[in-house]
């Protein structure tokens, strides 16, 4: 069950992963210094590398689907497919819910939203140039927690 209220630095000691945990803390010090846009973009990043990280653990349990997953990651990467890649990436939540039951269908719901969000804060051309998208401290704390 969930706190009512976390502190952020204990978001970086609760996470498992190496490279995930490093994407946290860098979220969390872009939070901290109020660069809200770069917090939501790191938080994504936090989720592929803990996403890819969970494969891997499965991999290790033999889960041909997991290992098929990231055979097709690295193959994607090392090619730099980037448009594939993109898939690959908007796909996570739903590979996380189907078939590796990662999280809940709420759950799945909240990283959809933070990759929509992420995306319109690395992509400028996803938002009006006249209004370009203004993450707030809220929506950053949101998608951290």
């Amino acid at each position: 069950m969930y706190e009512a209220f976390i502190d952020l630095d204990e978001l970086i000691a609760r996470c498992r992963d190496k490279q995930a945990k490093q994407f946290i803390k860098e979220a969390v010090a872009c939070y901290k210094a109020g660069a809200y846009r770069s917090c939501i973009v790191a938080t994504w990043n936090a989720v592929v590398f803990d996403f890819l990280h969970k494969l891997r653990e499965l991999k290790l349990l033999e889960d041909k689907e997991a290992l098929n997953l990231l055979d097709q990651f690295e193959k994607l990467s090392s090619e730099k497919k980037v448009k594939e890649l993109w898939q690959f990436e908007s796909d996570i939540p739903k590979k996380s819910l189907k078939p590796f039951e990662l999280i809940s269908i709420v759950e799945m719901s909240d990283i959809e939203r933070l990759f929509e969000d992420r995306s319109r804060c690395a992509h400028p051309s996803m938002t009006s140039l006249e209004e370009p998208f203004e993450a707030t401290a809220e929506l950053a704390r949101y998608h951290l927690r």
